[in-house]
């Protein structure tokens, strides 16, 4: 494949770029209510996608992620259909949507090898951009337990993307490729501000994530010496002992931490669980549908409430059997995250796995863009290419 682009790729690179670059402001809508400014990037790519590349929906090597999570969708679908009475929808946009741009941002890796690694770096830009914001107060809340929000976003959210920024710019400064390990260090400097707000967001599921995902990283970075090997382990070690005595500095987060170890404190996860599974157990095959579990929640919670883990979600959609379905999913995603680093070398898609599995078991993904887009850079991985990638 040539190393030059034509105009359509570069357009479709732009507009991919400009995507990825959004995904900091899911929660931002400051033109029409619940119409972020990640959702409009979003939409321009796919529409540009339409005009300016060829197999837009290929399945070639990539069948079985794709079956995997359609089937899985198709189940939330058919269950919302049988529990109609339970359900205001029978069909989420926005996770179909999600679904679409997973798939077309595969095929478009298929000639143009620059789509994960300049996009991702468009979102550490922005995250460092966030950070900034963080720094200058300029859109910042506090929280009722003192945790800081930035543009709306959910302080967990927060703290896992700047936490995927971090592990992000890490790997493409430090292990760029074989041939230039290092490449352009200056780019860790912006790391700062993205680290200071993921400790400000005392997430403890983020904390982890980059801990994991930094670990990760001292380990399997290739080095031909094994000297060097051990120098990165020693400096892997001292970075996590700076990084210990910080946290210890940051009275939210230590606060948080200590609860969750010594007195099992999951900010009452455990009891929204229990009170989910009930109804799981009641409905164990297929689940009620996108929108079934929210009268009972509101009987339970007095609110409408997230069950802060992916897993229980998925059953409540469709049960266990759209939770096998996704299940498998997963497997792939974290099969070809391994194999980057294995067959290929490449430890970027590895060590951000470590803060998508958070958000799996603490979080949300069927909605969150960034889980769809980390998703395609892994998968990636099946698609065959005739050049060397980074």
């Amino acid at each position: 494949m040539s190393s030059t682009y034509s105009k359509k790729q570069n357009i479709q690179f732009f507009f991919v770029c400009l995507f990825f670059a959004s995904l900091n402001f899911e929660m931002f809508s400051p033109f029409v209510k619940d119409f972020s400014i990640a959702k409009i990037a979003a939409l321009l790519y796919i529409v540009v996608s339409f005009f300016t590349s060829k197999n837009l929906f290929s399945v070639k090597n990539i069948e079985r992620p794709l079956l995997y999570v359609f089937i899985m969708f198709f189940l939330m679908m058919f269950s919302s259909m049988i529990h109609a009475h339970m359900n205001r929808s029978i069909f989420d946009t926005t996770l179909f949507l999600n679904i679409l741009m997973f798939w077309i941002m595969l095929n478009h890796y298929r000639h143009d090898n620059r789509v994960f690694k300049e996009g991702l770096l468009w979102f550490s830009m922005t995250s460092f951009l966030i950070g900034v914001f963080y720094l200058f107060n300029i859109g910042v809340t506090i929280s009722q337990d003192m945790r800081i929000v930035v543009f709306g976003e959910n302080a967990n959210m927060l703290g896992v993307k700047m936490g995927v920024g971090v592990l992000f710019l890490l790997n493409y400064c430090m292990d760029h490729t074989p041939e230039q390990p290092i490449y352009r260090p200056w780019l860790l400097v912006l790391t700062l501000p993205m680290i200071l707000l993921l400790f400000a967001t005392a997430s403890r599921v983020a904390l982890l994530g980059l801990s994991s995902g930094a670990l990760l990283f001292v380990l399997f970075r290739q080095t031909e010496k094994k000297g060097r090997r051990i120098l990165w382990l020693i400096l892997g070690g001292v970075a996590l002992y700076i990084g210990y005595r910080f946290i210890l500095q940051q009275d939210v987060l230590v606060t948080r931490m200590d609860n969750s170890l010594e007195n099992r404190d999951l900010t009452g996860r455990d009891y929204i669980w229990e009170k989910y599974m009930v109804l799981i157990r009641e409905y164990p095959i297929l689940g009620v549908g996108f929108t079934g579990a929210e009268q009972y929640a509101i009987q339970v919670f007095g609110l409408l409430r997230s069950p802060h883990n992916v897993l229980i979600e998925t059953m409540l959609y469709s049960g266990i059997l759209g939770l096998i379905w996704f299940l498998a999913f997963l497997t792939c995603y974290f099969k070809d995250a391994w194999l980057w680093c294995k067959k290929r070398m490449v430890t970027g898609p590895l060590i951000i796995s470590m803060a998508v599995l958070g958000m799996v078991l603490s979080g949300q993904v069927f909605g969150v863009k960034l889980f769809w887009a980390v998703a395609a850079y892994a998968i990636s991985y099946r698609i065959p290419v005739n050049h060397a990638i980074r």
